[in-house]
């Protein structure tokens, strides 16, 4: 009988450890849990330099198949229809700038960052041809044309602090959409703009100086309650993402050319040129070395978002560790195998 009794003790113990093991949702305590579904609804910006190539690379292959989802991929006119879209449960990810997308969580959305693609062009403050400014500092007195509450704004708040000027008394910031900026500068009406890629680049290509500049950054947002209730699924999506970016990496001209350029309206020469500002996309030889992970200097980019949309009242995010996932970096890499995982294995459709 004694043995009896110990023979079941030993089974019920070896059966606890097996079911407190490895939690493959790479959410804790989510182990047992089991999707509701494999379907994700995922967006992205028409434009959007990265997060756009990524769009197509779903859209014009099986890799979301081989990943064990059923995709429905659309996309948007901008970053603010995209993240409207997103919070309102239209979908369930989107690849996004990672600005509006701390914007969007400062202002109600509840949703995770589970990773970023890294770079996805510049900012930059610009003059005309023949501005005799040479440095930032040679601004004070004259009037800068940014939109108001983007990253530009951001930025040249940061640019202005570093070179002792202060707007509204040293400087004059004018609040102007995107097509207007240029137009401002070339009629004189101020003395310099923050452009943004592809246009960026496009002036820079015509002898406009660049006098300060930064970057831009991609988030790859999910929905809290898709994440919650389909982990493998969410693990699956961000394995995907992985295969996408290598996948535009070593068939630029395919992705490039024949399927994001003639959509988004920004010339070949741009789109390569514009890219090549991220690492994933351009240098990385073996699907191991992309890298999505919310580093911490990275979150400290996002915490200067913050900050600003704070000071500028228009949103309040008070613990930003609140919407971080890192908990799926582990759980994706076990998925990918590198001596595995070939790019010719993925069909095009």
């Amino acid at each position: 009988m004694k043995r009896l009794v110990y023979c079941l003790v030993v089974l019920i113990c070896f059966t606890f450890i097996i079911g407190c093991g490895d939690d493959s949702s790479g959410t804790s305590g989510t182990g047992s849990v089991k999707d509701s579904t494999n379907v994700i609804k995922i967006g992205y910006n028409t434009s959007a330099l990265i997060n756009g190539q990524l769009g197509h690379v779903f859209i014009h292959t099986n890799i979301l198949e081989q990943n064990n989802l059923k995709g429905e991929v659309k996309s948007f006119a901008d970053e603010k229809s995209l993240l409207v879209a997103l919070k309102a449960g239209t979908l369930d990810a989107a690849l996004t700038f990672d600005f509006p997308a701390i914007l969007s969580l400062a202002n109600g959305f509840d949703g995770l960052m589970v990773g970023t693609l890294g770079v996805v062009g510049r900012n930059a403050l610009v003059v005309s041809p023949t501005s005799p400014i040479k440095q930032v500092k040679d601004l004070n007195g004259q009037k800068i044309g940014v939109t108001f509450n983007s990253a530009g704004h951001r930025d040249v708040l940061g640019w202005l602090r570093r070179a002792g000027l202060k707007p509204g008394k040293s400087i004059e910031l004018i609040n102007l959409n995107e097509s207007e900026l240029i137009g401002a500068l070339q009629n004189k009406s101020v003395a310099g703009v923050v452009l943004s890629d592809p246009n960026l680049e496009k002036y820079y290509r015509q002898k406009y100086q660049i006098r300060a500049d930064s970057r831009n950054y991609s988030l790859i947002l999910i929905r809290r309650d898709y994440r919650q209730k389909n982990p493998s699924a969410t693990a699956n999506f961000v394995s995907a993402v992985k295969k996408a970016i290598f996948f535009a990496n070593r068939r630029k001209g395919e992705v490039n050319n024949k399927w994001f350029a003639p959509v988004s309206g920004i010339k070949q020469d741009l789109v390569w040129a514009c890219s090549a500002t991220n690492s994933n996309y351009n240098s990385v030889r073996s699907i191991d070395k992309i890298n999505l992970a919310l580093t911490d200097s990275y979150l400290n980019i996002l915490r200067n978002n913050v900050a600003f949309i704070k000071a500028q009242k228009i949103g309040n995010l008070p613990d930003l560790n609140k919407f971080l996932d890192a908990g799926l970096k582990k759980t994706v890499e076990k998925k990918i195998d590198p001596a595995q995982f070939k790019v010719d294995s993925v069909k095009v459709k």
